[in-house]
C-alpha cells in the first residue's frame, strides 16, 4: 500500500479536529442552555475526589484512573494513570474455517500504552441545583510508555511436514500455509518498550443526584508521541504519533467534602 502524501495527512487531521470541536460547541451549549433555575441552596462543596474511568477511543480502548485535588472552587489538580488497549486502522480479523483461532493478517505486535501524568481542571458551570451538570473542562499530559507483545501465528509447511508457531516476518510465504492465530500467552516474554509522552484535553459532564458519588460522561483528544514509529503491522502505515477521540464514562466518590463558604470567581 502506497503512503498518503503528508498534505492529504493533515487535511483528514484538521477534518477530524474542526468536527470534533463543533460537536463539543453543540454539546456543550445544549447542556448549558438546560441547567435551568438555581434554587436556594446553593451546594457548592469544597471536595477532592477520587475516580475511574471506562472509554471507547477511536484506536481503542482504555482503563483511567485520576485523582483530583481541590486548589479552590473552581478549579483541581488532576493526577492520573491509564492503560490503553491501541488498534491500527488497517486491522481486519479473520477467522478461520478449522478449529484454529482468529487473527489479524500482517499484525506484528499487540500494543498498549501506559500512561502517568498531572493537569488542572476548571469548573466553568457549578451542579447547583439538584439534577443539573456541572460541566468542566481539564488539560493533562505525561510520561507514556508503548508495550509491544509479538504477535504469533501457526503456520502448516506441508512439504517438511512442519506445524509452527511463527512471527509474520518469519513466516515462507512459498512453502508455508498460515492456519490461524497462536496462543494468545506466546509473546508474553519478548516483550519490548518504548517512553513517549501525551496530552489530552477534553469537558466532563459531571451528572449524580447524590453529593457523594461522581458519574461523569468526559469527551476528550488524547495525543501520544514517541521517538520511532510503533510497529504494529507489515505492509502498512506504522506511526510515532497517535491521535485519538475519547469517551468515557467516569464513576467514583468524593473525599474529604465540606460546605463552601464563599464562592470563587470561575477562571478561563
Amino acid at each position: 500500500m502506497k503512503n498518503l502524501p503528508i498534505h492529504k495527512i493533515q487535511a483528514v487531521q484538521f477534518y477530524f479536529l474542526k468536527h470534533f470541536y463543533i460537536v463539543l460547541f453543540l454539546f456543550f451549549s445544549i447542556i448549558a442552555y438546560s441547567q435551568g433555575e438555581l434554587g436556594d441552596d446553593k451546594g457548592v462543596f469544597y471536595r477532592n475526589e477520587r475516580t475511574w474511568g471506562l472509554s471507547l477511543n477511536t484506536n481503542g480502548y482504555s482503563l483511567n484512573y485520576r485523582y483530583g485535588k481541590r486548589v479552590n472552587f473552581t478549579q483541581k489538580t488532576l493526577f492520573e494513570a491509564d492503560i490503553s488497549v491501541i488498534k491500527h486502522n488497517k486491522e481486519i480479523k479473520l477467522y478461520p474455517e478449522l478449529n484454529y483461532r482468529s487473527f489479524v493478517f500482517g499484525k506484528l505486535n499487540s500494543v498498549y500504552f501506559i500512561r502517568a501524568g498531572y493537569g488542572r481542571q476548571v469548573e466553568w458551570f457549578p451542579k447547583t441545583d439538584k439534577g443539573s451538570i456541572s460541566i468542566r473542562y481539564f488539560y493533562t499530559g505525561g510520561i507514556s510508555l508503548s508495550i509491544l507483545k509479538p504477535i504469533y501465528y501457526v503456520v502448516l509447511y506441508p512439504f517438511d511436514t512442519l506445524l509452527l508457531s511463527q512471527r509474520f516476518e518469519d513466516i515462507n510465504p512459498s512453502r508455508g500455509q498460515l492456519l490461524g492465530g497462536a496462543s494468545s500467552l506466546k509473546g508474553w516474554g519478548e516483550l519490548a518498550f518504548m517512553p513517549g509522552a501525551y496530552i489530552r484535553s477534553g469537558l466532563t459532564f459531571e451528572f449524580s443526584d447524590d453529593e457523594n458519588r461522581i458519574s461523569a460522561l468526559e469527551i476528550a483528544l488524547t495525543l501520544d508521541a514517541f521517538p520511532k514509529k510503533i510497529k504494529q503491522m507489515e505492509n502498512e502505515r506504522n506511526n510515532f504519533a497517535f491521535l485519538s477521540m475519547n469517551v468515557t464514562y467516569r464513576f467514583g466518590k468524593v473525599l474529604d467534602a465540606r460546605m463552601a463558604k464563599t464562592i470563587d470567581s470561575p477562571v478561563f
